[in-house]
Parts: structure tokens; sequence; C-alpha cells
């Protein structure tokens, strides 16, 4: 085999509900030493190497995907510069409130979803621009994944509400 081998494998899936999937790489050991391993999300960019981040996660809608998701197995290391890194977004939640600054560029917006951590769907919200909104939303103590999807960002954060 050549040292560039690059073996891909599209994969499909079906769910019946909205909710998180988990991605889990459970017996990457088994792979021949030499070989990388990763799962592309084409519709956020995301590209993940199994062997050091065994855990994929996607908050998916109900449907059939079948040109989503793809496993590559190669020779050489494909990493690519992480895409959509956007580290200025904040998401935490006081008073009553989820407070999210996107740390957008001014007129860009975003779409946030909370979801608690059995995947349902507690609220959606639009926020843009660099600025700082809060949303009224009394919530239960627990945690909750932010997700926040715009042009080409997709990002997620985990907020703990305590008493």
């Amino acid at each position: 085999m050549a040292g560039d081998t690059l073996i891909t494998v599209p994969l499909g899936l079906s769910t019946k509900q909205d909710g998180w999937l988990h991605f889990t790489a459970a017996d990457i050991a088994n792979l021949p030493a030499g070989w990388y391993v990763y799962l592309q999300d084409k519709l956020t960019g995301t590209h993940q190497n199994l062997r050091s981040q065994p855990v994929y996660k996607a908050l998916l809608k109900s449907g059939v995907y079948e040109n989503r998701f793809v496993l590559q197995f190669s020779r050489r290391d494909l990493a690519i510069p992480a895409a959509n890194n956007n580290a200025d977004w904040k998401a935490y939640y006081a008073a009553g409130k989820l407070f999210i600054n996107a740390g957008l560029p001014a007129g860009e917006k975003a779409s946030i979803t909370l979801s608690n951590m059995l995947g349902q769907v507690v609220g959606h919200f639009e926020a843009g621009g660099n600025q700082t909104t809060g949303f009224p939303l009394p919530l239960p103590v627990g945690v909750y994944i932010v997700y926040m999807e715009g042009t080409a960002l997709h990002q997620s954060k985990k907020i703990v509400i305590s008493q």
C-alpha cells in the first residue's frame, strides 16, 4: 500500500427524534500502528482525530443523514487547522436569564439552541454581534448545553445551573 493511502467510509444514519448523537470510537486500539482515523462532519467542517478525541457529539434534528458524516483512515496525519474557532463567544445563566454574547462581527447572527443532558431542547434563540443579550428562561438546577450555529460556525458550551 502507498504511504499516503486514504480510505473513506461514508456513514448513514437515521434518527426519529431531535437530540444529541454521540459517536464513540470504542475499539480504535485494534487499528494497526501507523494509521490515523478521523470523523468528518461535512456540515460543521469538523475533522476530528478519533485516536486523540474518541468521542464526537452532534446535535441533530430527526431525519435521515446520508452524506454528512464520513470516517477516514489514513497512513498520514490529515490534521486540518481548527475551523470555526470563535473562542470569544460567551454563555452563562444568572437571575433566571440565559445570557449570550455571540462574539460575532456586527450584523452577523447565530442560532442558539439550549438542551438538557437528555438531549431535550429547552430553548431556541437568536443572538448576534458582539453584545450580551439576556433571554428570560426559568430553568431547574442542572447541566445544559448551549449550541451556537451561524455562518460557518458550529460550537457548543456547557453551563451549570446551581442554587
